[in-house]
């Protein structure tokens, strides 16, 4: 039983690898180029712009691009988990 579970877990960080890869190629598609890895405050990360491309379209709406990201107003939205962005299989350590 653990054996397919830790096979489930490895096959779902698989899945979740091909959907952000999926997610850059459309945003390349859309916009010309892959999106910025964002340095500072107030740039926004390939992380954030990709969101759309991963159905995460109302989390999109919510951030404000216009603001630090650190800013209040986006604490909702930069607080929540993106299952796609994540590994079930990591041990979290």
């Amino acid at each position: 039983v653990q054996k397919a579970r830790e096979a489930a877990g490895r096959a779902a960080c698989a899945d979740n690898l091909r959907r952000v890869g999926g997610a850059l190629q459309g945003y390349e598609a859309k916009h010309g180029s892959l999106p910025p890895r964002g340095l500072t405050a107030t740039e926004v990360g390939w992380a954030t712009l990709v969101l759309p491309h991963v159905g995460e379209e109302q989390l999109f709406r919510r951030y404000d691009r216009d603001l630090p990201w650190r800013h209040p107003d986006n604490r909702a939205a930069v607080t929540t988990y993106v299952k796609s962005y994540l590994c079930p299989a990591a041990s979290g350590d």
